[in-house]
């Protein structure tokens, strides 16, 4: 208790302030406002007049619009990389990848702000495309709206006692949800989410893998699920 009344005395003698602070000053809010950013970086895509008219402007969302959905290649069981350019394509993950369009698909289609939506082909983009060559891939197709998503997961695996208990898989699933508007390149919706599913092995399940393989299937899903409806609400404003 000696030490911290100590450093309590400190800061009140040397005038300690919180974050902040300066912006609240009387003095700082007569400063001339700075109208743009003064540092420079000739690497940078965004130049300073555009950012500028980035954030003074608006967008318009067509209220019929074509939109491509991009999966961008997921880590999890294993390590393997099993969306986009993966080194291997087992039919489970491919079935999968077909569910988790549709538990995207289904919600939005019902907004009734849609006139199509479909996966965009991975021959149009190269190996670990950026976004924007996503973006012109988008384009060629006449898309009006570029929904791109990345999920990943990480897996404990619970064994069983001999035949007292059930082996047991908990999988933990990051998704991240990015819609860009084509023609613009702007981005009206981003949303990332984090979700828990637990699985407990069946007497069907062959090996472990089956548990594991369909507990992170389920909660992949169920994270999509969860996060589509946030763009649902978005789409289903006036």
């Amino acid at each position: 208790m000696k030490n911290v009344g100590i450093i309590l005395i400190l800061c009140a003698g040397v005038g300690c302030t919180s974050a902040g602070s300066l912006q609240r000053d009387q003095e700082y809010q007569k400063r001339e406002e700075l109208k743009a950013s003064l540092v420079k970086d000739e690497k940078a895509i965004l130049s300073e007049e555009a950012i500028g008219k980035l954030l003074s402007s608006k967008i318009r969302i067509p209220e019929r619009a074509k939109l491509v959905v991009y999966p961008v290649d997921h880590q999890g069981l294993h390590g393997e990389a099993w969306y986009g350019h993966s080194y291997s394509r087992p039919i489970e993950f491919i079935q999968a990848e077909k569910e988790y369009l549709n538990a995207i698909e289904d919600p939005l289609m019902k907004t009734g702000r849609f006139v199509e939506i479909s996966h965009m082909p991975h021959l149009l983009t190269p190996r670990d495309a950026s976004l924007l060559r996503m973006r012109e891939a988008a384009a060629l197709m006449q898309a009006d709206l570029l929904l791109v998503y990345r999920t990943r997961t990480q897996m404990v695996t619970k064994q069983g006692f001999l035949f007292f208990s059930k082996d047991e898989v908990t999988v933990h699933t990051s998704l991240e949800f990015l819609l860009f508007d084509v023609k613009t390149g702007v981005i009206p919706y981003a949303e990332t989410f984090d979700g828990v599913h637990k699985e407990i092995a069946l007497s069907s399940d062959e090996s472990i893998w089956d548990t594991q393989q369909r507990a992170e299937r389920q909660s992949v899903l169920a994270v999509i699920r969860i996060t589509t409806e946030g763009l649902v609400r978005f789409f289903s404003k006036p």
